[in-house]
């Protein structure tokens, strides 16, 4: 059975219950940051309705999220302007009541404002989808690994309230603060129900959707699907990094560019979504998002056991599970030559979706998490 959803601290945080109550939103990246969208603006309708007043303002804009998204480099200018800009927004911190940070306030430096809102007496959730503090534990860097190895582990004890995406960042985070709340990283069932499905193509499609990060650990798989007749499937990838695309000799593959406004259109020609993984901490660390819009679409999974993966995928159920070539050659297999029963995976999945990892049954704990009635 997978985890059960809910807040699972003995004495989860609440803020000051009030309509005149104001937060300030610091998430990483503007709403093209898939991360912050989804952890933070996607959640700021719902708190509209709730008349209160808030601001976000993201360490990183639009342009320093489209440089990154589309060559992965940082840019340095728009970095600092991000370092700055955020630098004269804790200076009028102290006119919230609440702030909400994604991960920690400046990266690559140490927890001094944390520390500072901590003496303030100012209320503070941290919220993470992903295990940052790998980044500093294990960098190239010894004066990095020296000075920052145990920043987010420090900066977890100053806040109030921790917001967690899995139950690997659970176990990290509970010896240090104990108001720690489990909500996974989650898509709308009614924007996702909205969208008309695929083409109705008769190829079967075997899809993954990613980033420049995340194409790396599809590139164990090329020597597999090579393995299988290349009419007898298609592969569609989304958001590829296109420096790899050699990789994929010899291959039916359709690459498409990732839109925000075709994602789930995209998403649903798919008769099978995949997201293979290596097994390291900053794998364990992962929210399975890619799962999630996969099943939100009703398209059955095959993905690595790795990190939250084996709680949400019900083996034979919604999916498989594969944790090495010949797992994942024998699943391939498998949905190619039984197209009805990936269907009725498919429907598995979208079910455990609804009930488990969408928006509509998971807002009404963030706010609560976040301090705000349910009224």
């Amino acid at each position: 059975m997978g985890l059960m959803l809910s807040t699972i601290s003995k004495k989860p945080f609440r803020s000051v219950k009030t309509k005149k109550m104001r937060i300030l939103f610091l998430p990483k990246y503007s709403e093209s940051g898939p991360s912050s969208r989804y952890r933070f603006y996607q959640y700021l309708e719902l708190i509209s309705r709730s008349g209160l007043s808030y601001k976000v303002a993201p360490l990183f804009d639009e342009k320093y999220v489209h440089r990154f998204y589309t060559t992965g480099k940082k840019s340095i200018i728009l970095t600092v302007i991000g370092f700055i800009n955020r630098f004269f927004i804790m200076i009028t911190s102290w006119h919230y009541d609440l702030i909400v940070v994604e991960y920690e306030l400046f990266p690559y430096m140490p927890g001094l404002f944390e520390s500072l809102i901590n003496l303030t007496g100012k209320k503070m959730i941290l919220d993470f989808d992903d295990a940052v503090f790998v980044r500093y534990q294990n960098s190239s860097n010894p004066l990095i690994r020296f000075l920052l190895r145990k920043k987010i582990f420090r900066v977890v004890q100053l806040a109030q309230g921790v917001i967690v995406g899995n139950r690997y960042l659970y176990d990290e985070f509970i010896s240090y603060n104990k108001n720690i709340s489990l909500i996974p990283t989650v898509v709308s069932s009614k924007l996702y129900d909205s969208v008309v499905s695929g083409s109705g193509s008769d190829k079967f499609i075997i899809g993954w959707i990613g980033s420049l990060s995340t194409s790396r650990y599809l590139l164990p798989l090329c020597d597999i699907f090579r393995t299988f007749d290349k009419e007898s499937f298609q592969l569609n990838l989304i958001g590829f990094d296109k420096r790899l695309r050699d990789q994929f000799e010899g291959i039916n593959v359709e690459w498409i560019d990732w839109k925000r406004e075709t994602e789930i259109t995209e998403i649903k020609k798919f008769s099978v979504g995949i997201m293979p993984l290596d097994d390291d901490l900053w794998s364990r660390g992962k929210c399975g998002f890619k799962i999630i819009q996969y099943m939100a679409c009703r398209v059955p999974v095959i993905a690595s056991p790795v990190g939250v993966n084996s709680e949400i995928i019900e083996d034979g159920i919604n999916g498989f599970l594969a944790s090495d070539p010949d797992e994942w050659r024998e699943r391939i297999r498998y949905f190619i030559s039984n197209r009805e029963v990936a269907k009725k995976m498919g429907n598995s999945a979208y079910e455990k979706f609804v009930r488990n990892y969408s928006l509509e049954r998971n807002y009404l704990k963030y706010l609560d998490v976040i301090g705000l009635s349910r009224d």
